[in-house]
């Protein structure tokens, strides 16, 4: 009796938004829940990001940063996609090569050993045991191999890791979630170890995270140098192209409603834009909390469903204080946000023009 899926009785007078959704609407909810829009500033992102992960570029450690519910998961996983595109040479030329790691730097409370946790993580990325009651140990023809041991500590997992990285021609690491490295110590300590992590596997090290991460990276000159900070910026009501390109993720995610009666949310994108403070990603979050109160009640849509959906305003206003200390923050540190501004640079600009020869 204590189970609705048991009792059809109980379950048959329950108010529809109660009801567990059947295959097919749990399917539609998740298709649209995948759904991924490739707008302007996405774009803009991946034509910055792609050059610094060059293996050409001197920039070591990328940090790609935003405000709550910009889209940064979103990016993560079409970078994700180029990449591994781009690095389809390498795996075709070596079968055992993996070019790229994702991982999250996930908040388990253990601060002491959180460095040893990422370890782990990129090991299980490329496939390497390391963990547990196995670590590294050299032999005499200098290749690291693991012997059983009680406990692994951190030095003996990044001595895997490091050499895993090397064999598996690894080129990019991504870390998600990279404002939890704060935790693990002081910023420049954690920088510090990150940057001689680039170094000695001569990959390039991606951290995507919150506003939080710039605490983390601005911790001294010599860090800054092999350092980039990109940030992805939020749309803005008060610029004529944000307001077009805004309305055109709106009508994209209107397209991928997954019930059959579809409001017409392009008609109130500016609203959008303010609940939303902008920010594509929350946008989706209103728009699929909305989408599962419509499928819940059979499918038939109600106005104060949008109005459910949207953040409180207690709930906005945190979020909009914390966007508004973030952009202060990185407004002068993000990437194209040089030493010249655009009058002084627009006075030097003609004289690094390209000559043809004749």
């Amino acid at each position: 009796m204590s189970k609705i899926n048991q009792t059809p009785s109980v379950q048959a007078s329950l108010p529809a938004r109660l009801v567990d959704l059947t295959p097919h609407q749990h399917e539609r909810m998740q298709a649209f829940k995948d759904v991924r829009v490739k707008h302007p500033a996405l774009r803009t992102i991946i034509e910055d990001l792609m050059p610094l992960l060059s293996t050409v570029s001197d920039t070591n450690v990328i940090v790609v940063t935003g405000a709550t519910g910009v889209g940064k998961s979103t990016l993560t996983k079409v970078m994700l996609q180029q990449l591994i595109a781009q690095f389809g040479a390498v795996t075709a030329e070596d079968a055992s090569a993996i070019p790229l790691v994702y991982t999250e730097a996930t908040r388990n409370g253990n601060v002491r050993n959180g460095f040893g946790r990422l370890y782990q993580q990129v090991l299980d990325g490329l496939e390497d045991p390391g963990k547990g009651s196995k670590v590294p140990r050299v032999k005499a023809d200098g290749r690291i191999v693991l012997h059983p041991r009680s406990r692994a500590t951190a030095d003996d997992l990044r001595e895997a890791m490091e050499e895993a990285l090397v064999r598996r021609k690894t080129r990019v690491v991504v870390v998600d979630e990279a404002a939890h490295l704060a935790r693990f110590g002081k910023g420049e300590d954690v920088m510090d170890t990150v940057k001689s992590l680039a170094n000695t596997t001569n990959t390039k090290w991606l951290l995507v995270g919150s506003f939080d991460l710039l605490d983390v990276v601005a911790t001294s000159g010599q860090i800054a140098r092999r350092t980039t900070i990109i940030n992805m910026e939020r749309y803005h009501r008060e610029k004529a192209e944000d307001k077009v390109a805004f309305e055109t993720v709106v009508r994209a995610l209107q397209s991928k409603w997954p019930c059959d009666s579809t409001p017409d949310f392009s008609a109130v994108s500016d609203a959008l834009m303010d609940v939303s403070l902008g920010c594509v990603g929350l946008l989706k979050t209103i728009l699929l909390d909305a989408a599962n109160l419509q499928i819940r009640n059979g499918g038939v849509w109600r106005a104060d469903f949008l109005k459910k959906a949207a953040k409180s305003n207690g709930l906005r206003e945190i979020i909009r204080k914390e966007i508004d200390a973030g952009e202060l923050k990185v407004r002068d540190a993000v990437y194209g946000n040089s030493f010249w501004n655009d009058a002084t640079f627009e006075k030097i600009a003609y004289q690094i023009e390209p000559t043809h020869a004749v």
